[in-house]
């Protein structure tokens, strides 16, 4: 009997990413988002408003993406996509809100934002 054992193949559906800027100051949201590949540059997103990519993750497991936010005059660090983190949470759909406090990704489960992380230090 043979076995085929069949990886990804570039067949995988890309992931979309959304960052929903849900300030509590309902100020404008600066990002800066990267990956190792990609640098998808500088946004501004206003309060209740989002910014979305997608892309494809990699076959190996380790697609990663970062990015900067900007509030309060602060700069927050966060890795907004960690494929061994995120794939069971959100195999394509990987839907954030950014408060103050934290960052919190779409339980889709429960439907709400409950998912939280703190930021990187």
């Amino acid at each position: 009997m043979l076995f085929v054992d069949v990886i990804d193949a570039g067949i995988r559906d890309k992931v979309h990413v959304r960052i929903i800027n849900a300030l509590n100051s309902q100020q404008d949201l600066q990002i800066h988002c990267k990956s190792k590949d990609d640098d998808l540059g500088v946004k501004i997103i206003p309060y209740g408003s989002f910014y979305e990519f997608k892309f494809g993750p990699s076959i190996f497991g380790n697609t990663l993406y970062y990015c900067g936010f900007v509030f309060d005059k602060k700069l927050h660090w966060f890795d907004i996509y960690v494929e061994n983190r995120d794939t069971a949470s959100c195999w394509q759909k990987c839907w954030w809100m950014i408060k103050e406090p934290r960052p919190c990704l779409l339980d889709y489960y429960n439907d709400k934002f409950d998912i939280c992380y703190d930021w990187k230090a």
